[in-house]
């Protein structure tokens, strides 16, 4: 007579000599067949449907936590959103609240706040005659850092809940990044539908595309550093990045800062030359107590920009600040200038000297250094390889660092309004391309010089 016996993988019919047959396989691991039924039940009772199990008790667990973080990352962008909004806006909202010339109502107040805030995001805003699309980026930084500091905290409360190594990030942390994204693109777009009015109209699309893309490659990059691993180390686990990558692209971030250090001492440099009349610029403005701090104000959110205007002069093609004015190496062309005091550092128009066009070797300099670093002293590459091969790493290490440096060229520029303010801030592919040829060229040599006396 066959009887019945608990196996490894489940019950077993076997036979009275101990064969146990592969094809007697009665319950699955899921446990549908207790071990402490009674002898009286049937084999059709254990195995009758409301016995098993419809769904694991684990998976449906598992998607109610990831509903729950998904749902605490939404809540915190759009917290997060809101508190952006109001570190734009109260300056905006003060001013006006102070300003005796002041005719607008609040409502009006607050929709030209949120537009600047919009333009934070360079959310274009449509105005008669024009469009509106520059990024203060100094204020950009906010919100930059508002996702960081919320990410952050998404990926220490991740770490708490499913502690692991970097080699495994807990899979929480991609939901509640993703939710933090939504909330904020979420509240940028209903503000951008708030805002609207017969002059200003927001474009609702680049609203819920920027306020996505920011807060997710911000707030993504906060959450994996909460996790209290290196970030770079984590970024190249969760990312598949192969060790010689991740010391190329640091090398390239270390090439694009050192240029825009670079700018920035030029910009330092051309406002302390021209400090008197940028002094008097202001004054002629008369714009108040409260009015002046935030033209302050928002001269620093531009140096941002200056700085990287600046590294588009050094790069050689310049920056124009309308259709009307250029400036690069070769001299300056001004024609209509917005009534901006920081303006005044402009230098005068006419050609430069001849001499001038040595700061194109700047970015060649950066460049040797570059090379240099990526053939003795980058980690993780191989001291091994050959002259050849460390040129090619020095080269594409320099074409990154210029790709980055093309994507900040277009956020510092676009348009300030419509006829000849149209068009301000450098032409990104135009100092791209300079900056490619120059930072490869000087990277290049580097790696050769280096590699040949190593």
């Amino acid at each position: 007579m066959p009887i019945i016996t608990r196996g490894h993988g489940g019950w077993l019919h076997s036979t009275p000599f101990g064969c146990d047959t592969p094809t007697s396989l009665l319950v699955r691991r899921s446990g549908c067949l207790a071990s402490d039924d009674g002898p009286d039940m049937s084999l059709l009772d254990r195995l009758r449907p409301d016995t098993v199990p419809t769904r694991s008790p684990r998976g449906a667990d598992a998607r109610a936590e990831q509903v729950t973080v998904l749902t605490i990352g939404f809540a915190t962008g759009v917290g997060t959103a809101a508190v952006s909004w109001l570190v734009v806006a109260l300056p905006v909202l003060l001013a006006w609240a102070t300003s005796a010339q002041a005719s607008a109502s609040w409502g009006q107040a607050v929709r030209v706040a949120t537009d600047l805030w919009l333009g934070v995001h360079r959310v274009p805003v449509d105005v008669p005659g024009g469009s509106f699309a520059l990024a203060p980026l100094g204020l950009t930084l906010v919100p930059v850092w508002l996702c960081w500091v919320a990410g952050r905290r998404l990926g220490a409360s991740a770490a708490a809940r499913a502690p692991r190594g970097k080699d495994a990030p807990p899979p929480s942390v991609r939901t509640s990044v993703v939710g933090l994204a939504v909330g904020y693109a979420v509240v940028l777009g209903l503000g951008a539908l708030a805002a609207r009015s017969a002059e200003l109209r927001p474009h609702l699309g680049w609203a819920l595309a920027a306020g996505f893309v920011l807060a997710l490659v911000s707030g993504g990059l906060g959450a994996y550093r909460g996790l209290g691993e290196p970030l770079v180390d984590l970024l190249a686990v969760a990312l598949r990045l192969p060790d010689r990558f991740v010391t190329l692209l640091r090398g390239a971030a270390m090439a694009a800062a050192a240029l825009v250090a670079c700018g920035a001492l030029l910009l330092t440099a051309t406002v302390a030359v021209h400090l008197d009349r940028v002094i008097a610029l202001h004054h002629a403005l008369d714009p108040g107590t409260v009015g002046g701090g935030v033209l302050t104000l928002g001269e620093v959110a531009l140096m941002p920009n200056g700085a990287l205007w600046c590294v588009a002069f050094l790069a050689g093609p310049g920056v124009s600040l309308g259709t009307s004015t250029l400036v690069s190496a070769g001299g300056s062309s001004l024609g209509l200038l917005p009534l901006v005091p920081v303006l005044g550092a402009v230098p005068a128009p006419g050609p430069f000297p001849a001499a001038l066009w040595a700061v194109v070797l700047v970015p060649v300099v950066v460049g040797i250094l570059l090379g240099w670093w990526v053939a003795a002293r980058g980690p993780g590459l191989d001291r091994r390889l050959g002259s050849a091969a460390r040129v090619v790493d020095a080269l594409s290490a320099a074409l990154l660092a210029a790709a980055t440096l093309t994507v900040l060229m277009w956020l510092s520029g676009g348009s300030a309004g419509p006829g000849v303010l149209s068009d301000v801030g450098p032409s990104a592919w135009r100092v791209g391309l300079a900056l490619a040829g120059e930072l490869g060229a000087g990277a290049a040599l580097g790696a050769w010089v280096t590699s040949r006396r190593g």
